[in-house]
């Protein structure tokens, strides 16, 4: 049959366009108390702020590792499931010109494995040199919501035990007056599911 071009025009009316997301992060209770307490900023104020200026992120892949299984006779082997593997997430943060989202994401860092210590006279334990925390202290839930031309939310994931694991470097330079810096954020999950908007 003949590529009819009416008619895929009128099957498909529009498409989802990748500017059209939201990235919604839940903190950690115990990063809610660092951030307090290190005068940070409100933290709910900071997510929120992160909400609207997550400007990249990425629906990810998966791979199904296989093994090849030989028949019992003769014939072609066969390829069987074994696990499932994720690559990490990669967003991009601009960045505020208090630079609270560094500082942010600084302590989030520090809270995972202390790396240099943290002068706070409340009661929020910190770490000793390079002590990594348990993973319910540092590990939360992320959710990305696709949207539809018209703003209806039509996709959504739920990424499972998450945390920021790599913030990579970021450039200096007098010639870029002009630029916002940004903030690139690599995180780490367990997995992740795909969740019934319509619920």
């Amino acid at each position: 049959m003949a590529f009819n071009i009416e008619e895929f025009k009128s099957t498909v009316k529009s498409y989802l366009q990748p500017s059209a997301f939201e990235l919604t992060i839940n903190a950690p209770f115990k990063l809610i108390d660092l951030v307090n307490s290190l005068g940070i900023g409100d933290p709910q104020s900071l997510l929120s702020q992160l909400q609207l200026t997550c400007n990249a992120s990425e629906v990810p892949g998966y791979n199904i590792d296989v093994i090849p299984i030989a028949p019992f006779v003769y014939g072609p082997s066969r390829m069987v499931p074994t696990s499932i593997t994720f690559p990490p997430l990669q967003t991009t943060v601009y960045c505020d010109n208090e630079g609270k989202i560094l500082k942010f994401f600084d302590a989030w860092q520090n809270l995972i494995i202390s790396t240099y210590p943290i002068d706070t006279a409340s009661n929020v334990s910190v770490n000793d040199p390079f002590e990594v925390s348990y993973l319910e202290d540092y590990a939360t839930s992320i959710f990305l919501t696709l949207f539809s031309k018209s703003g209806v939310p039509v996709y959504r994931i739920e990424f499972i035990h998450a945390f920021p694991a790599r913030m990579d470097k970021i450039t200096l330079d007098w010639n870029l007056q002009n630029e916002i810096i940004q903030v690139p954020i690599q995180w780490h999950y367990l997995s992740y599911s795909v969740i019934d908007i319509n619920n």
